[in-house]
């Protein structure tokens, strides 16, 4: 369940259609060592990166700052372990990879892109997952939005999902550490609370998108 924020719906209310889909059994990793060394600064430097190759038509913010910000809110609001992160993290190297010259704009941004992988990997990973609405809750991103860049994510997967144990270990041990391998020279964003960052948030507008 995502804990609520304050004055937002709680996903009791507008979680009225649920997901069913069979649950990810490979999450339990066999180099437990290198799982518990991956950190949220080795995704947001990753994704980063990865962004960084990509050509856009406009100016979007991709920075290590940006992401950070935003994935600290979606995992704190929909409550994404670390387990269902990497494995949204998969998808996204496998999404970029992927490219070829035309995009739409939402694939330039990785925060959209990262949104996109956290549902389809949380839908994987769980029998009982989120509706859309809650996602709209989550991301502040009209459903019809999310449904769109869902569709064209998983058509750009070929819809494969399922990630085997070798794979997910494999992953596992190259971006642990990434961010100090290649960001060694620039530092993470100052931490701020989730508090003030969420009262900055509602103090712009009630239903800003965050992403």
């Amino acid at each position: 369940m995502i804990t609520p924020l304050k004055d937002t719906v709680s996903v009791s209310e507008v979680s009225q259609a649920n997901y069913n889909t069979p649950p990810y059994e490979l999450l339990n990793l066999p180099h437990q060592e290198a799982h518990e060394q991956v950190n949220l600064c080795d995704v947001v430097a990753f994704i980063s990166d990865k962004m960084a190759t990509v050509k856009q038509g406009k100016r979007i913010n991709n920075s290590v700052a940006s992401i950070t910000g935003f994935l600290k809110e979606v995992m704190k609001r929909a409550q994404i372990n670390k387990n269902i992160l990497l494995l949204a993290s998969i998808y996204f190297k496998n999404l970029v990879s992927s490219y070829k010259e035309e995009l739409p704009d939402f694939a330039c941004c990785g925060k959209r892109l990262l949104l996109v992988c956290l549902i389809l990997a949380h839908k994987f990973s769980n029998d009982m997952t989120f509706s859309m609405r809650t996602w709209t809750q989550v991301s502040g991103l009209p459903t019809m939005s999310i449904s769109i860049m869902e569709r064209w994510c998983l058509k750009q997967l070929n819809y494969g999902l399922y990630i085997n144990n070798e794979t997910l270990a494999s992953w596992t041990q190259d971006i642990a550490g990434y961010h100090k391998r290649n960001f060694s020279t620039t530092p993470m964003p100052k931490k701020r609370s989730i508090d003030t960052q969420y009262n900055e948030y509602t103090n712009k507008r009630a239903r800003r998108s965050i992403v």
